[in-house]
């Protein structure tokens, strides 16, 4: 069955109302507008097929081949892309709810416009290098994944879980979540700034060269975290645990870091011009930092102190 042929068969089978489960034929390049796919199997090759204005309720995309496939103004709920292969797919104004991604590759894929509610990270999916550009995501699990290098900017997600994962390079900025939980994560050159995330959770996350610029931290945990060079310039710290944080040559000038806990913490050469600090603990390594009041800055009187503003 060629590709017209396969094609036709599909749309003839749905106008008549005939059951679509395991199909798996080639539709390699078709194009799809405003169809209802209900409750079955589209496996098979799907390559740079194109997806306009369909509903998929019920559907099943497992082991089908979506590379370079799009997909605009689509409805997407219950459905599963457990094992499929969609590199460089792309998702634009489309509606995804309660998705399955298990063992899926998503790699280079791009969604835009997009709202995409429970996308969990699924077991071994690849989202590397995957692009979401001023989307919603609701709640996501993508604890333990490889996001190395993902793009994700003017996002708001309801809680994002990057527990373990690797984000080394990932792109956050303008992240807008209320709970973010990124512990023992590898997050070194990630970018989240300006991103507004109260509260969030980095204990023993590995940030070097991580880049937080005027980023809303108040209250997070950044509880053993290795950050060196990391920059924080601008951010607010109010009340953050950053307890046996290791900070060495990074910028906190400008940042906000009143009543945060600092007990253990390394801010060794350290840039700290115009921060503002009234903290609590002790014992926080100063050495060679540079701060804005012309006396030294010692570990013993750095409670209470507020740099003055220059």
């Amino acid at each position: 069955m060629d590709k017209l042929e396969s094609a036709q068969f599909l749309l003839d089978a749905i106008k008549d109302g005939r059951d679509i489960g395991a199909l798996d034929v080639s539709l390699e390049g078709s194009r799809f507008a405003d169809l209802a796919f209900k409750e079955g199997n589209l496996s098979g090759n799907l390559q740079k097929a194109e997806f306009s204005g369909c509903r998929f309720a019920g559907m099943s995309f497992n082991g089908a081949d979506l590379t370079g496939a799009s997909f605009t103004n689509c409805l997407f709920s219950d459905s599963s892309f457990a094992g499929a292969s969609a590199p460089r797919a792309c998702f634009y104004l489309c509606q995804m709810d309660s998705l399955s991604v298990d063992g899926a590759n998503f790699e280079n894929a791009t969604f835009l416009s997009s709202s995409v509610q429970g996308l969990s990270r699924g077991r071994e999916a690849n989202l590397k290098s995957v692009i979401f550009l001023d989307c919603s995501l609701g709640e996501i699990d993508w604890s333990g994944s490889d996001l190395a290098f993902l793009v994700a900017r003017d996002i708001s997600v309801k809680s994002l879980d990057l527990g373990a994962a690797n984000a080394l390079g990932a792109q956050f900025p303008n992240l807008s979540c209320p709970a973010l939980e990124a512990a023992a994560a590898d997050l070194s050159r990630i970018n989240l700034t300006g991103s507004r995330i109260p509260g969030a959770n980095f204990a023993r996350s590995t940030m070097d060269g991580a880049i937080l610029m005027g980023a809303d931290l108040s209250g997070a945990n950044l509880t053993g975290a290795a950050a060196p060079k990391a920059q924080f310039a601008g951010a607010l710290l109010r009340g953050a645990n950053l307890r046996d944080l290791e900070a060495p040559y990074a910028d906190f000038s400008a940042a906000d870091l009143e009543g945060a806990a600092t007990a253990g913490a390394n801010f060794s050469y350290a840039d700290l011009h115009r921060a503002v600090f009234i903290a609590t603990g002790s014992g926080a390594k100063l050495e060679g930092a540079k701060e804005t009041d012309p006396q030294r800055l010692q570990a013993e009187d750095f409670i209470p102190f507020v740099a003055r503003k220059i």
